[in-house]
This record gives structure tokens, sequence and C-alpha cells, in this order.
């Protein structure tokens, strides 16, 4: 390790080569130190942490969000960002990965349960600061990978937040529903209303129906929604994107009523080309607003517009216990499905000991068990 003196300025530098996380090896120069001690402590400090790896913290998240491009949504990756931007930049913003500690996780975890809020200056939600941690722990998961990272300074620690604090369901009735839609005077928002509560799609769905969408099936003639794309919102623009996941690409039988609704509706407007979305002049954001403010005013649960959704998984589950059939018209996986909607079937083990009680009540025939 020397240490060179320049003759011009009486001030040592010292000069070496040294690999940079990629491999690469790197020329460094530095220059302007009083004594020669000063240079050769500089050169071993600087090799000292390469040896760890000091990549920082805004190179991780430059590598990440080039490795997310690639696999993830754009919608999702706006998600992504906004929660780099907002909760993981202003607290590791400078800090090099080694000095990224399980202690220093520790702090920032206190610091987004006490301290942290949302819009509206609350503390976060328990379902949040979980997504949050659990997407922290991901990013230095992908820096072992790519670094050599040796711990992930997340993985060990006790996680934040819940699942079981989610915001409750709320669900409305067919008379309520109709109660509702009643208050609506705009065909469009009315039609829409009807459309999410008596087909189960999502409301990025319902945006993005075009005519050719209505259909009547081929073999029974009975009428169906083709739900094969979905409008999302991406850095404040509207974008027709592929539906959320692979099954969400469906055909959804739907009632007659909401047919012939739907084709009235379609009928009235005004040079609607087979490829227009049907609902183009309807804000997401206006409607949920509508939706929110009359079922309070009208004394019902107090809904979002993706209620409407459980409103139709929950009458469904009433009509029909075949989870796998509502999975399926919702465009979900039964796992998911169960997951998010066994609390609507409070009375299946009721139901279910009832029948045994009067198979028990019944003379049941058995078959007589001989043991040798």
């Amino acid at each position: 390790m020397p240490a060179y003196k320049d003759e011009k300025t009486g001030k040592w530098y010292c000069q070496f080569y040294c690999k940079d996380w990629t491999g690469k090896n790197k020329h460094i120069v530095k220059r302007g130190f009083d004594k020669k001690k000063d240079a050769l402590d500089y050169e071993r400090k600087f090799k000292n942490a390469a040896k760890h790896q000091d990549v920082y913290f805004e190179e991780l998240i430059e590598e990440y969000i080039k490795k997310m491009q690639h696999k993830v949504r754009a919608t999702t990756l706006e998600r992504i960002n906004t929660v780099i931007n907002t909760h993981f930049l202003p607290f590791f913003a400078g800090l090099p990965l080694s000095q990224i500690t399980p202690a220093v996780i520790n702090k920032w975890q206190h610091f987004m349960q006490s301290e942290q809020k949302n819009k509206k200056g609350d503390p976060l939600a328990p379902s949040t600061l979980l997504i949050i941690n659990s997407r922290l722990g991901s990013l230095f998961t992908f820096a072992c990978r790519i670094y050599g990272l040796k711990q992930n300074p997340v993985k060990g620690l006790d996680g934040i937040g819940s699942l079981k604090a989610r915001r409750k369901m709320n669900i409305l009735t067919p008379e309520q529903f109709s109660l509702l839609v009643d208050t609506f005077h705009r065909e469009s928002e009315k039609t829409l209303l009807k459309t999410l509560f008596w087909s189960g799609c999502r409301i990025g769905e319902a945006l993005a129906l075009t005519q050719q969408d209505i259909i009547l099936d081929s073999n029974d003639g009975r009428p169906a929604l083709r739900f094969n794309k979905t409008v999302v919102t991406v850095n404040r623009k509207l974008a027709i994107h592929p539906p959320k996941t692979l099954i969400s690409n469906r055909v959804t039988p739907i009632p007659y009523f909401l047919y012939q609704d739907l084709i009235a509706y379609t009928n009235k407007l005004y040079r609607l080309k087979p490829g227009d979305r049907i609902f183009q002049y309807v804000s997401r954001n206006s409607i949920g607003g509508k939706v929110k403010r009359r079922t309070e005013k009208l004394g019902m649960p107090i809904i979002r517009i993706h209620d409407l959704r459980h409103s139709y998984v929950s009458l469904m589950l009433s009509l029909t216990k075949d989870v796998a059939v509502v999975a399926e018209c919702i465009g979900d996986n039964i796992d998911t499905t169960l997951s998010t909607y066994t609390h609507l079937l409070p009375n299946q083990k009721k139901n279910a000991v009832a029948m045994l009680e009067d198979l028990g009540t019944s003379k049941v025939h058995t078959v007589d068990t001989v043991v040798l």
C-alpha cells in the first residue's frame, strides 16, 4: 500500500485498484493529504469498505426498480415506487448497506408504528404496515442475491402490522342496492353500478367494457360479459391493460335483466363504435365518492365501490355453496376466494351438523365389519 508525495503541492496522495460490487477493477486516486499516514489510512478504509460491499441504499433502489420493471405490472411498479419514496428513502438514503443493521431496521419499524402517518394524518393501518415491511424484506433479499450481502437485516426480526385488522367488509342486499341505484339519475352511472353488483366484476374491468364484450352464449343463448382487459391509472393517466391475473380473463354469465339494461344503455350512446368503452365518461373516483355519501345518507352500511363485488359474492354464496363456481365468476382462484369470503358462510357448519342430525334420526344402513 504505497503513498506518494506531490512535489508541486507538497501534499500526499494514494492511488490503487479496487473491485467494485460488479467485480470490475476501478482505479482510485485520492489527493490532498497532509501526511503519508492519512493517505495510507484512506486506502485501507476504502478497501475494507469495498470488501463489505458498501453499496449505498440509493444504488440498491436503482437496481431493484430495474428488476421490477420486467416482473410486475405498471400499476404495481407505481405502488412500489410510492412505498420506496415515502417510507424507505427518507429513512435509509445516504446509508451504505453494511451500516443498515437489524438495529437500524428496528428503529425504522418503531418509527413506522409510532410516527409515520397516512395522507389523512392518521397512523398507518396494520395491513399497510405489514405490506411495507414485507417489501423492505424483499428489497434486502434482492441485495443479498446481487451484492453478496451476507445477512438480510429484516429477516429474524419480529414483523410489524397484521392482516387481521383489515377494513370490515360491508355488503348490500339486493333491496338495499335497489334503493341506492334509485338515487342516481345519470344512465351511465346507474348502468355501471348494476354491472358491478350483478356481475361481481372489478371497477377497472367494468370501465374497460366495450359493446363487443356484451355477448350471448352461442350454445344456450344466455347473456354474458367478456372480461379481458382493465382500465388502470399510471402516472395519473388512464390506460388499458390486461386483466389483473390470468384467471381474471373470463366470460361471466349475467342475468337477462342486466343484459337488457346494457343493450338499452348502449343503444342510446351516440355514434358508439364496437371497440369504444361504454363507460368512458364515468369517473372512478367520482362515482366511488357518491356511493359512500349516498349509502351513509340512506342509513346503509357505508361502502366502497369494490364492496359491490363483495355483495355479489355474498349473494352468490347464499344461492350456491359451490365456491369454485363463484371463484370462476369473479376471476379469482379458489384459495383466494375461500380466504377472503369464508366469513360469509357462517351457517355452513351449522347446516352440516343439522344434516348429521337428520341422518341420526333416520335409519342409516351400515355394513357389518368382521375383525379376524
